[in-house]
């Protein structure tokens, strides 16, 4: 779709995999648009903690990390290193969705239809216990957006700090920043310990719980 925005592929994904029962899903990375650092970072984000990351490459719209400054090429990169170091939890959650049609990026009232605040298609569970609330603001690097935390203890990917839900809260997160949090009590995820550009080249000798 041409001029896709961010806020619908964060919404068509979500509700695709509830809807439809289509677990892989997802608008090309960065839309048919070419966009500025702070909305690519943003797109970036959100396509590393998606069902699929494929960057749109053709025309005017092509998008190439390195066509940006270095710090957004950094960005960009930690981003996609974090995406290739959760290569086992992608498998199992792909051998999951074969089996049951369970998607990689759930809608909330999969897991808590008796909070109406889950169905949201807003936000997202990635691998079930990662808790993702993108922004789409593309203009304004600190921004400001509510999200729905469901019941249980869910600890911030960047400072640590731990909220018990079920309860909405306001946040504010920089271009650089996505809102993620983990389940604490009970999430499980597996984690390379190093990233790799390509799947058999991956050392899984030692990997992290």
């Amino acid at each position: 779709m041409l001029f896709r925005s961010l806020q619908a592929s964060v919404e068509s994904m979500v509700d695709s995999g509830v809807h439809d029962f289509k677990p892989f899903v997802h608008s090309d990375c960065g839309g048919d648009y070419k966009p500025i650092a702070g909305d690519f970072m943003r797109w970036s984000a959100h396509c590393a903690y998606g069902s699929i990351i494929r960057y749109h490459d053709s025309g005017a719209g092509a998008h190439h990390p390195w066509d940006y400054d270095a710090h957004t090429l950094n960005v960009v990169r930690n981003y996609l290193h974090a995406r290739s170091k959760l290569t086992p939890s992608l498998i199992a959650a792909g051998q999951k969705a074969t089996k049951t049609g369970h998607p990689l990026v759930a809608r909330g009232d999969l897991f808590w239809p008796e909070h109406p605040e889950s169905s949201t298609n807003q936000q997202y569970f990635f691998l079930d216990d990662i808790l993702v609330a993108p922004i789409w603001d593309a203009k304004q690097n600190l921004t400001s957006r509510p999200v729905w935390v469901p019941p249980g203890d869910w600890e911030d990917a960047w400072d640590g700090c731990v909220v018990t839900g079920p309860k909405t809260i306001n946040i504010t997160q920089p271009f650089e920043r996505i809102p993620m949090w983990h389940k604490r009590d009970g999430g499980f995820l597996l984690v390379a310990d190093q990233p790799a550009q390509r799947i058999e080249d991956q050392d899984w000798s030692s990997l992290t719980l």
